[in-house]
């Protein structure tokens, strides 16, 4: 950045070196200031530029400091956790999580989407039950085409049969419920 005097050297060369603390961001001058006497003396402005000077010194060679030195971990890093006997048994085995039950319970809950490429929940948010209302293509059966002559449109049929089932669903458990509170088998 130039200045009144013009571009400053980015190196700083002292008698002494500067004493660094890289982790507070600091840097120590043990080179002493001209003796205060000196100072007193010095014009208001001479004073100032001297003091930013010296400031300036010491902020550069922070810098090219920490420009130059390599950022060492705090702590090192872990290494992989050694696994357990319980681990090592059931990956033996081929158990628990090391074994095709995770498999069966993907294949439970997911379906693989052949048009999307990528396996798809079976039921619930985006899943493959929903997907007959966002059919751009409906194909109409005598069933459909009754439900068209009626007054009904057909895309919504989908969504309608699918709120039937829940209602259903629900008429089911109300049904259980009591039957369970009365003691009915």
């Amino acid at each position: 950045m130039p200045t009144a005097q013009g571009n400053l050297s980015q190196s700083v060369s002292k008698p002494t070196p500067y004493e660094y603390s890289l982790a507070h961001l600091a840097a120590a001058d043990p080179n002493p200031l001209p003796p205060a006497h000196d100072l007193t003396r010095l014009p208001r402005q001479e004073l100032n530029r001297l003091l930013q000077a010296t400031a300036r010194d010491g902020t550069q060679s922070l810098i090219a400091t920490l420009l130059t030195t390599t950022a060492i971990q705090s702590t090192p890093e872990g290494l992989p956790k050694a696994p357990t006997t319980w681990e090592r048994f059931a990956k033996k085995k081929g158990i628990g999580r090391y074994g095709g039950a995770q498999l069966e319970e993907r294949r439970k809950k997911l379906v693989y989407d052949e048009e999307k490429g990528d396996w798809v929940p079976r039921w619930g948010y985006k899943g493959r039950n929903m997907e007959s209302g966002r059919e751009w293509l409906v194909e109409v059966d005598d069933k459909k085409k009754a439900v068209e002559d009626a007054g009904r449109n057909i895309r919504g049929e989908g969504h309608r049969e699918r709120a039937e089932r829940v209602r259903r669903q629900q008429r089911r458990e109300r049904k259980n419920s009591a039957r369970s509170r009365t003691g009915v088998k």
